[in-house]
């Protein structure tokens, strides 16, 4: 049975916005489609290519969240984390995509997609900055027990937000109550 809670549309609506990469995606393959079948196919080549990665990029990072919210629902801890983010407590940040709840960590989009992190599992988070063309892009690196990387809480220099981003760090390092903070091999 599906909730009908604040929460779950919450997290859906956070889902639905990362499938804008189909309608993209598709976009490209009827483009490419135009070209090869009016054109010359040599020009098509290359956009259905493009086509196809931007599909399966998209497809792998929407079926992966829907599966895990389904694996949550299932198993009944998706309520809680729906009670939690009905809460006042619950910090959600759109700026940067990210939900924080009193026992979850929420984030979408980036290099690792949609994921539900579990407070009590995270051992470590720090900072990073990536250098690119239009300036840097910050995120927060969360790592649990089992050794994986689970980059939350982005924002571009283009669009600067530095005082919500500083909000989120602060807030991880109040309620992460277990884990450190600063980059592994360095001391907290």
């Amino acid at each position: 049975m599906k909730s009908k809670s604040a929460g779950r549309q919450v997290i859906m609506r956070m889902i639905r916005k990362m499938q804008n990469g189909l309608f993209i995606g598709e976009g490209f393959l009827i483009l490419g489609m135009i070209i090869c079948f009016s054109w010359t196919p040599y020009a098509g080549i290359p956009i259905l290519i493009i086509s196809f990665i931007l599909l399966y990029i998209t497809l792998k990072y929407v079926v992966k969240a829907r599966l895990q919210i389904r694996k949550m629902e299932k198993s009944g801890e998706a309520e809680k984390l729906y009670r939690e983010m009905e809460k006042k407590s619950c910090i959600l940040s759109p700026q940067t995509n990210t939900i924080m709840s009193d026992s979850y960590v929420i984030g979408s989009g980036g290099r690792t997609g949609f994921e539900i992190i579990r407070n009590r599992e995270v051992m470590r988070f720090w900072q990073n900055d990536y250098l690119n063309k239009t300036g840097y892009t910050r995120d927060i690196i969360l790592q649990t027990e089992d050794g994986k990387k689970h980059h939350i809480a982005f924002f571009n220099s283009r669009t600067p937000i530095p005082d919500a981003y500083q909000e989120i760090v602060e807030i991880l390092k109040k309620r992460l109550t277990n884990a450190k903070f600063g980059q592994p091999g360095t001391q907290p």
